[in-house]
């Protein structure tokens, strides 16, 4: 990542073009119609409940394909409204339709559930009117990605193709909870945002000044509300069929259509995509497999997308430079020209994976993913036993440990480490810009953990693991884990975070079946981080942070056994941290170009 803190200014209202990803992009769809819309038409699902939706009509006769937006943010947005005009003048008719329960639909609101049904319902009306082409698209961003994805498990017989940014998989397993915490501050944001028919007002509170509260049941009560979905949520703490009905999980077999998948490596809805991806290639039909694809960018969450008005090259302190940006809203067009006109673009015989390479700041074209040449590398944690702030004596290499003392440090939930991350996220949460964590890096309750000075660049492309031997005197906590690329200078910036969250001890083995542990006993965590493409620059470090908070990003573990959502009473906990030939803590780094 190239630190040139410069200004750039990138895109005006007519896009200018900065990535083209094929020759073929002649062959395309031209604004030659004028629109016609259509608001407000109610489109009856199986149990009688209608939901409002936007038509944009090319303005002349004939049968049209179809790209179908289904959200809970307001269907009359101006986004969506950008994006009907853009498809309705090159000959799509679009449809943006308000999920149920929300702002101009009738029914009940309640997140997640049923979306598989409504969407189903939609598409199929839609393909029998007299103006239709029979084939049907889907794109969208988020919650509105992920209503594309349980669609096309209920495999209705006119959904041709979908085009997901940022998607959600899993409810329990990415969304709000991962590994048994919950994503405090995007889920209690999110839940305020959406309690009602129309977005809620987020301006009336400070919500930094919200995160000591406890219990957490009673929070939204707090903030001034109940919530019946809030309360729903952490009284499901456990995976079981409350959240199945919510999720992707044993799902993908059902999937037989093209995809493609756009995430970003700070994306807060990294996880969700991928796994959607490892999912569909891993029991997808050969035909979703073979024509599903993949573009992971350096962005965040809602990401420079098409039609947001919202192109950017950086990230906190780092521009990546103009070249980093891709021109989505051209190949998402052909993307649909290709699977919905029939257009011979070249598209699907371009690479199945694109990838933009953090460090060198440059795009690349991969056959698969993760990449079939990674060399999976293991840097072991070692120490004098003094690993405790950035001044410790923890240091990082590839020679596993023999006889080392272990680190020591005491988690205490009612002073937990803060979240260190820059920008605010999509869902109104914290975002993961990197930014410099040294603030942290200062405290005793976080390991440090450093290589030697690199003497040449080292790549890291593909799924990262951290593999931690550790005891507490509690009966339950959380571990947590953090890449960070170290400068010359001292600055130490995240390159990625736990996956999804941190990984409470009681879910070590099971989310469905939890178990609490025996304190002072050594259990083997597994700590998956999130993947990314990055390079680590000659005369740099690399750095793994070892602790047992992040809050407010996510809540703290009281380390008392009790519930975490119904509790009020907290302890601390003394962690030890082992590295030695018995218990070998370290993190699994995939290797780019470079020999065992």
């Amino acid at each position: 990542m190239k630190n040139k803190i410069r200004n750039l200014t990138v895109v005006c209202a007519t896009l200018i073009i900065c990535v083209s990803f094929s020759q073929a992009e002649s062959i395309i769809s031209k604004p030659e119609y004028r629109v016609r819309m259509e608001l407000g038409v109610m489109i009856p699902m199986r149990d009688g409940v209608k939901l409002s939706s936007d038509f944009y009509f090319p303005d002349a006769e004939g049968k049209f394909p179809t790209i179908l937006i289904r959200t809970p943010y307001n269907n009359s947005s101006s986004r969506y409204d950008r994006y009907g005009k853009f498809y309705a003048g090159r000959g799509y008719v679009v449809v943006t339709q308000d999920c149920r329960g929300r702002y101009d639909s009738e029914g009940e609101w309640y997140p997640f559930v049923g979306d598989e049904y409504d969407g189903y319902d939609t598409i199929e009306w839609i393909a029998k009117q007299p103006w239709s082409s029979g084939k049907v698209g889907m794109t969208g961003v988020s919650y509105v990605g992920f209503v594309q994805w349980m669609a096309a498990t209920e495999r209705p017989p006119h959904l041709t193709c979908i085009f997901t940014y940022g998607s959600p998989s899993s409810i329990y397993g990415d969304t709000w909870f991962s590994f048994g915490t919950l994503y405090l501050m995007d889920a209690i944001t999110w839940a305020f945002l959406m309690d009602g028919r129309t977005n809620q007002n987020m301006g009336v509170h400070d919500w930094m000044n919200l995160k000591d509260h406890l219990p957490l049941m009673t929070l939204d009560e707090f903030l001034g509300r109940k919530i019946g979905y809030w309360k729903d949520w952490l009284s499901h703490p456990n995976y079981d069929e409350y959240w199945a009905k919510q999720g992707l999980i044993g799902r993908y077999q059902k999937i037989n259509i093209p995809s493609v998948t756009v995430t970003g490596w700070y994306d807060d809805g990294q996880h969700g995509s991928l796994e959607n991806y490892y999912g569909l290639m891993r029991e997808g039909t050969d035909f979703a497999k073979k024509n599903a694809k993949l573009i992971i960018g350096y962005w965040r969450h809602g990401g420079p997308y098409p039609h947001t008005n919202n192109y950017y090259t950086e990230l906190g302190a780092f521009d990546f430079g103009s070249d980093a940006l891709l021109d989505l809203e051209t190949y998402e067009l052909r993307w649909f020209d290709h699977w919905l006109k029939g257009y011979q673009n070249n598209i699907m015989n371009e690479p199945k994976v694109k990838l933009f390479i953090l460090g060198q700041d440059e795009w690349r074209d991969e056959a698969e993913w993760p990449l079939p040449d990674t060399q999976y590398t293991k840097f072991y944690l070692h120490s004098n036993g003094k690993a405790n702030t950035l001044f410790g004596d923890g240091y990082l290499n590839t020679t596993p440990p023999k006889k080392e003392a272990p680190d020591e440090y005491v988690y205490d939930p009612a002073d937990p480490v803060p979240s260190v991350r820059g920008g605010t996220g999509a869902r109104g949460g914290i975002s993961s810009d990197p930014i410099d964590q040294r603030i942290n890096e200062k405290r005793m309750d976080v390991l440090c953990y450093t290589s030697e000075i690199l003497k040449e660049d080292l790549e890291i492309t593909g799924p990262i693991e951290i593999i931690l031997y550790a005891s507490s005197s509690a009966k339950d906590t959380d571990f947590c884990g953090k890449l960070v690329n170290v400068y010359p200078s001292g600055a130490a910036y995240n390159v990625c975070y736990s996956a999804s969250g941190l990984i409470s001890a009681r879910f070590r083995e099971s989310l469905e079946s939890p178990s609490l542990i025996e304190p002072d006993k050594v259990y083997k965590y597994e700590i998956k981080l999130r993947p990314t493409g990055f390079v680590f620059k000659k005369g740099h470090r690399i750095r793994v942070e070892i602790a047992s908070s992040d809050f407010p990003v996510f809540n703290r573990n009281l380390n008392t056994g009790k519930n975490p959502y119904t509790s009020t009473e907290m302890i601390k906990a003394k962690q030890t941290i082992y590295h030695n030939s018995e218990y070998p803590s370290h993190i699994i780094l995939p290797v780019i170009g470079r020999k065992k």
